[in-house]
């Protein structure tokens, strides 16, 4: 990957399968669809969002609010993220100390990016780097 990001496989994410389902029929069918595609688009663009929040720009938000709305969807907010007043040079040493070496120099360069104390991500061809 161009820019250390992981790469993911689409259709894992993105895909349909209700109209498995036994009894939907319709509209019920139609709107079930939809929310079965939209279902993976969401969580799809959340993690690609995730990632690029924790590589590259992992500064909470000054909204104490905000802060606390993203904590599903962002769990290292609080105990990776460098606070808002905080400075480019702590941004610069939380990375390093998550991603630089030595805490990922045995990785290839794409596979360098685990999320705060998460395991690292499995590849698109689905298994542990």
């Amino acid at each position: 990957p161009l820019v250390g990001l992981p790469r993911y496989r689409h259709a894992d994410w993105v895909n349909v399968s209700r109209q498995k389902f036994n009894g939907l029929v319709g509209h019920d069918l139609i709107w079930c669809l939809y929310c079965d595609w939209m279902t993976g688009v969401y969580a799809l663009g959340a993690e690609m969002l995730r990632n690029v929040e924790s590589f590259w720009c992992p500064i909470r938000f000054a909204s104490g609010k905000k802060c606390e709305n993203c904590k599903l969807d962002f769990p290292d907010i609080d105990d990776g993220w460098v606070a808002p007043e905080a400075t480019m040079g702590d941004v610069v040493a939380t990375l390093e100390k998550m991603y630089g070496a030595p805490a990922t120099a045995d990785l290839p360069r794409d596979q360098r990016h685990p999320w705060f104390g998460h395991p690292v991500r499995l590849t698109v061809e689905g298994k542990a780097p």
